[in-house]
């Protein structure tokens, strides 16, 4: 070993006990509702500027306006048409019909497979 490290092995090894390390997770612990509320009324109050109140929240978290938008994200059956008229119309490979499908989701080419592979394992 002496050999390899190029260094003498000491005599006498002196290993310290090591110091005392808190783990992961100890010490915190959850604060009470009474805690949560103090900490929150510290807090300053700003305006909003979409719904003009002042609280603890802004434009960017306004609860009353985030409802409204996720009810006017969720498109109507109306739209979705809309927006399927306006694709431009393809010519699928696999069956060599005009529509919105390519040879990836063409229905009757997906059937046709079924029914070979149901003959191929009926065989």
């Amino acid at each position: 070993m002496e050999e390899f490290y190029g260094a003498e092995a000491p005599q006498k090894v002196d290993v310290q006990p090591p110091e005392v390390v808190s783990m992961k997770g100890y010490g915190s612990r959850l604060p009470s509702r009474v805690e949560k509320a103090l900490k929150l009324k510290s807090r300053p109050m700003r305006q909003c500027k979409k719904c003009q109140e002042w609280g603890h929240h802004n434009s960017r978290n306004c609860d009353k306006f985030k409802e409204k938008e996720k009810m006017s994200r969720l498109p109507s059956r109306v739209e979705k048409a809309l927006k399927l008229k306006s694709k431009p119309m393809r010519q699928c490979k696999k069956c060599q019909e005009w529509g919105h499908h390519n040879s990836r989701n063409c229905d009757k080419f997906k059937e046709k497979e079924k029914m070979r592979s149901s003959r191929n394992s009926d065989v």
